[in-house]
């Protein structure tokens, strides 16, 4: 099938999606995800809500690994992470772990997005992936981004961080 590449703004390959006949997650039109593809037949099976309908997905910049997908049908929303591209190290690029870690702290006083599930079936697609809430609110991946706060506010959420992080430790 015909592959569509990703690129970031500073035009950095992000992901590729093929149309669905090769079986990879693939797209009908810009943005829209084929539901037949086995990933999106998995998350529709394993998140209630997510087959109810047509689902759209959009990279999520800024990230420094692995990959974040903003996925939504329009009433819900959640996160699809995934590996990057190419050849990974698998320890430095554990789902499995990263989902553990997230679903872990679900109870214990440290904010995180809610878990949906895990898929380590390299069957559903080519590389384990999980779903969680999308969570709304700006993240800070770099000084610029955080410099659009202003410094009483950047202070009060050190401070709030570094609570959190007490109460989980």
């Amino acid at each position: 099938g015909e592959v569509v590449e990703l690129v970031d703004a500073r035009g950095s390959l992000v992901d590729r999606l093929r149309y669905a006949d090769e079986g990879d997650w693939g797209t009908r039109r810009e943005g829209e995800l084929d539901h037949g593809h086995r990933g999106w037949t998995w998350f529709a099976t394993h998140v209630a809500g997510a087959g109810d309908a047509p689902l759209t997905a959009t990279l999520i910049a800024g990230g420094r690994s692995n990959l974040t997908y903003h996925v939504t049908d329009g009433t819900h929303d959640w996160v699809v992470r995934r590996p990057p591209l190419g050849h990974v190290l698998e320890s430095a690029h554990d789902m499995a772990r990263e989902y553990r870690i997230v679903h872990a702290l679900a109870d214990s006083g440290v904010p995180v997005a809610t878990t949906y599930g895990l898929c380590t079936d390299t069957a559903v697609n080519d590389v384990p992936f999980f779903i969680m809430g999308f969570v709304e609110g700006l993240v800070p991946h770099d000084p610029a981004s955080a410099g659009t706060l202003p410094p009483a506010e950047r202070r009060a959420l050190g401070r709030l961080g570094a609570h959190r992080l007490h109460r989980a430790g």
